[in-house]
């Protein structure tokens, strides 16, 4: 039986939703080298739907206007690092803030740091530490997602007399590179005509696209809410160019990458003599996405690209491996449509993901919410059995935070597994306690901290903390809403050797920007700047989470 997690929250106040302004000697073998290097549903006991209550450790007082928050340290916390904390929390528009921070030692757990760490509040993109955790530990770093071309009937030369089936599992990483390939070794095995259907087994996750958290969207066909969908492909988005025509008041050309007859393009641009300003929209026409871009194009402007959510992932996915099967001379009489692998059927190809540990590192590195979502479909599907659904996921998830780091079901809300919006609710406590247990696994600590972006260098955080102690030697997980701001991860301190921390405001007053600042000051204090502490963000970062924000 699958236990029941909740996944609806009832909190007061509502965090406003919208773009994102994103042992001993394994410490010394495995942890400290990848620190070293350059390179954020309260589950319930199964009686009902009501989110039983949670019990919260009293914790000092919130920042307000009139008190700013001084956190409690280790007794030799060097004093640069405390009047840098104290600094940065002084920020105006931290005033009236929900603000939490927690740090602890990596090797013992000894604090570090600590201001009001079992508060509840939302961690945004953090939440995917916790998916991609438990995606590690039930799944293991070595998985691959797989992706079977079958066929029933009978193979006669070159022709396949009967159907061509395509079974999904869930794989996040399918191109439409990797289809041409598929086609590519269909056609070198001598296949050239299929004389019945391509039929789309996309059963292994259910059809419910959209986790908790999408319906709070005001830009609903961004690519960062992408839907799921076992058999999807190029993460279930489309690239959609437009440039301007061949004189003034031609209508401008739009293209769709990648090409496909399950996409229908409307287009009402038009070629005039300078600037540009477009809308560009998907909706869903049937069973094809309809794009529908609208505007004006200067007749010297350069082409532009806008990236945008398909609205039916299986059609999306078998209308360009149709157009990939006819590339490689491959033709299928017969119709596309939905349907379950019969037993019977027999392998032809299959085609295989990248391994979980270079998926992962994707995810944390870029902050995906469309391959945390998928992942989390994945274990629960893995654990539970197909259909793997988000409830199944957010069940696995629930049974390794209490089993495995001590985080017990009733303590939490998670409501998806990305992150976006206002359906979860963690503790920095409960942060650092996963970032702990999963740097000292030697089973999959290493591939964990290593998907974590780095500062000054990689991913999401390769703008901050650049040029300073924190550059190469901070590695973490950011998290960004309208008015949430977050980063979970690990550092190497001259005065405590590695460290976990986790640094979360709610009710930010002012832009993003604004708490990246007190998160970097403290980052790169913790990291040992001695000079007075300034924070340090390379130019062009205007999105530096995108799982959760517009691209």
């Amino acid at each position: 039986m699958i236990p029941f997690v909740q996944t609806r929250i009832s909190h007061p106040r509502r965090v406003v939703p919208g773009k994102k302004a994103t042992g001993m000697m394994l410490l010394s073998l495995v942890v400290a080298p990848l620190l070293l290097g350059a390179r954020g549903n309260t589950p319930g006991n199964g009686s009902g739907n009501r989110i039983p209550d949670v019990d919260v450790v009293a914790s000092p007082p919130m920042a307000t206007a009139d008190s700013p928050a001084e956190p409690n340290y280790a007794v030799d916390a060097p004093p640069e690092l405390r009047a840098a904390v104290r600094e940065a929390l002084r920020g105006p528009s931290l005033r009236g803030a929900r603000v939490s921070v927690h740090a602890v030692r990596l090797s013992d757990g000894a604090p570090v740091m600590s201001l009001n760490p079992e508060e509840q509040l939302n961690p945004a993109s953090c939440v995917k530490l916790f998916t991609t955790a438990s995606a590690l530990k039930l799944l293991k770093p070595h998985h691959r997602f797989q992706t079977d071309y079958l066929m029933r009937g009978t193979l006669e030369g070159s022709t396949l007399k009967g159907d061509l089936y395509v079974r999904g599992m869930g794989d996040p990483t399918i191109t439409q590179e990797r289809l041409y390939h598929v086609a590519t070794e269909l056609a070198a095995r001598g296949l050239s005509n299929v004389t019945g259907d391509l039929i789309l087994d996309d059963t292994y996750f259910d059809r419910i696209g959209e986790p908790p958290g999408w319906e709070q969207e005001t830009l609903a066909d961004r690519a960062y809410a992408a839907p799921t969908g076992a058999l999807s492909l190029t993460q279930n988005s489309i690239g959609i160019y437009v440039r301007p025509g061949d004189h003034r008041g031609a209508p401008a050309v739009v293209t769709v990458e990648p090409a496909s007859d399950m996409v229908v393009i409307e287009s009402q641009v038009m070629t005039v003599r300078f600037g540009r300003r477009m809308w560009v929209r998907t909706v869903a026409d049937g069973d094809k996405t309809k794009v529908i871009v609208q505007g004006v194009i200067g007749q010297n402007e350069a082409a532009e690209k806008f990236v945008r959510r398909v609205t039916n992932p299986v059609a999306h996915f078998g209308g360009s491996l149709m157009q990939m099967l006819k590339m490689r001379g491959i033709t299928v009489k017969g119709r596309m449509r939905q349907g379950v692998t019969p037993e019977s059927a027999r392998a032809l190809w299959t085609d295989l993901s990248p391994s979980l540990r270079e998926v992962i590192n994707v995810l944390n590195h870029h902050s995906s919410n469309f391959v945390a979502e998928m992942l989390l479909k994945s274990v629960g599907a893995h654990v539970y059995g197909a259909p793997g659904t988000t409830q199944k996921g957010l069940s696995a998830v629930a049974s390794v935070l209490e089993r495995e780091m001590g985080i017990p079901q009733g303590s939490y809300i998670m409501g998806n597994g990305s992150g976006l919006n206002d359906v979860n609710r963690f503790t920095t406590a409960q942060l650092t306690r996963l970032l702990r247990n999963m740097a000292n696994d030697p089973v999959v600590g290493p591939e964990f901290v290593a998907s974590l972006a780095v500062a000054g260098a990689g991913g999401t955080l390769s703008h901050r903390m650049t040029q300073s102690a924190a550059q190469g030697r901070l590695r973490a997980k950011t998290g960004t809403l309208l008015g949430v701001s977050a980063l979970s991860g690990l550092v190497d301190t001259p005065s405590h050797g590695p460290v976990v921390f986790s640094m979360m405001v709610n009710g930010l007053n002012g832009p993003a920007s604004t708490a990246w600042d007190m998160q970097d000051r403290i980052g790169m204090a913790m990291a040992g700047q001695t000079e007075p502490v300034l924070a340090r963000r390379a130019a062009g970062n205007t999105n530096p989470d995108p799982g959760g924000g517009a691209p």
